[in-house]
């Protein structure tokens, strides 16, 4: 038993290191303009963003590959061999194809930022947007994340809320962070 209190205690405390890692890193900056019982409007700053298209598959296929090939450019491979920093959340949005963002760390501009080896990774910058949110904690998938868009959709629909039909995922937490998960499913506000 003291075997097992010590991987319970030990269990926890990696937990707890991987919940501080991610509270630390960099995200993507909104501000609040209204709260309703379960979703939020925000309006997000403009951003910097690197973006890979997929073509269309399962949640969790499709999120490990877009993950690789954007990790493999912020690791290094890219026209400066320069590390950039890794932002939270990470963005999905799983229409007629798969994409996956990384928001850009601040301190870059268009000009300053390294640009890929990889000629599939898109840089753009989005100006700033307005959204609504729902957050759900645990693990996302395909089916969850079905679940939040329709619910999300009917919130909306019974504020008389317009909203576009681009609902992107929004992940906050390493695969191997198992307790205090964040996820959002956000879609643009049409004013």
């Amino acid at each position: 038993s003291t075997i097992l209190i010590t991987l319970a205690i030990l269990f926890m405390s990696f937990q707890y290191m991987v919940k501080s890692n991610t509270d630390n890193t960099l995200n993507y900056k909104y501000k609040i303009e209204k709260k309703y019982e379960d979703i939020e409007i925000r309006i997000y700053d403009k951003a910097l963003l690197a973006k890979i298209e997929l073509s269309k598959g399962e949640y969790k296929d499709m999120s490990s590959k877009g993950f690789r090939v954007l990790a493999d450019y912020i690791f290094g491979n890219n026209n400066s061999n320069e590390q950039i920093s890794m932002t939270s959340p990470v963005v999905m949005e799983m229409n007629e194809k798969f994409t996956m963002e990384f928001i850009m760390p601040s301190n870059y501009d268009i000009k300053t930022l390294p640009m890929p080896r990889n000629s599939k990774i898109e840089i753009y910058e989005k100006p700033s947007w307005k959204a609504a949110s729902i957050s759900f904690g645990g693990f996302a998938n395909d089916k969850i994340i079905n679940e939040k868009v329709e619910e999300l959709k009917k919130e909306l629909n019974d504020l008389k809320i317009n909203h576009k039909s681009n609902f992107k995922f929004f992940g906050y937490n390493p695969p191997f962070q198992l307790i205090n998960r964040k996820n959002e499913v956000v879609v643009e506000i049409i004013e």
